[in-house]
């Protein structure tokens, strides 16, 4: 065991409770975590073991095996993913794009700012429902799918600027009882200009999801 620590923290009407650790197994680093959090709907427990799986000749960056009694969406599973943890168990692969498939993917949607992607595959095995979900992230800017304001060209930074920015999409299959579904979706972001825009003015951040 390389590191174990208890953390507390309350915000609002929020109380986290969590036992962090980091290992090594076999030579193989893993991550751990033990989090309690009270919610609107009830208390939930996650556990989540992770780890850099580059290591057994994998392209997965990051592994997670995730364990929740309860729905917690945006759940931090490791220090660069986060994932809508539903009640059951869940397996969580990330995978880096690698350079020639960035630069392929940047030179096709021509995006303001060179995306740096990643693969998110995770399969939900705990429910009523086996749900394997494939996402593709598109970095912290996403991609510009159109920009408005007062006097062309607009500047995709200005806050004066309204945006909207895909952040991801994803594929997802559904097998059980009510038969095989199949969805396609996305998470996007509306950047809305202040009402005043003066200097250190920031713009808005509507999420909006899609499926």
């Amino acid at each position: 065991i390389d590191r174990a620590e208890l953390r507390a923290s309350y915000q609002g009407t929020t109380l986290e409770v969590g036992v962090y650790g980091d290992l090594r197994m076999a030579g193989l680093p893993l991550s751990g975590k033990a989090v309690f959090r009270s919610t609107d709907a009830g208390p939930v427990f996650v556990v989540v073991a992770s780890g850099d799986l580059r290591g057994l000749g994998t392209p997965i960056t990051s592994g997670s095996l995730v364990f929740s009694t309860g729905a917690v969406p945006q759940f931090p599973i490791d220090a660069s993913t986060v994932f809508d943890v539903q009640p059951g168990l869940a397996v969580v692969a990330t995978i880096d794009l690698d350079t020639a498939t960035r630069q392929l993917l940047n030179q096709t949607l021509k995006p303001v700012t060179p995306v740096g992607a990643k693969l998110i595959v995770s399969a939900q095995i705990g429910g009523p429902d086996l749900v394997l979900t494939t996402m593709l992230t598109l970095g912290a800017n996403g991609i510009t799918l159109f920009d408005t304001c007062a006097s062309a060209p607009c500047d995709p930074n200005a806050a004066s600027t309204t945006s909207l920015r895909l952040m991801s999409a994803f594929v997802q299959v559904r097998v059980g009882a009510s038969g095989l579904q199949i969805g396609f979706g996305g998470n996007a972001q509306l950047l809305l200009p202040p009402q005043k825009v003066v200097t250190g003015a920031e713009r808005s951040v509507l999420d909006l999801g899609m499926e």
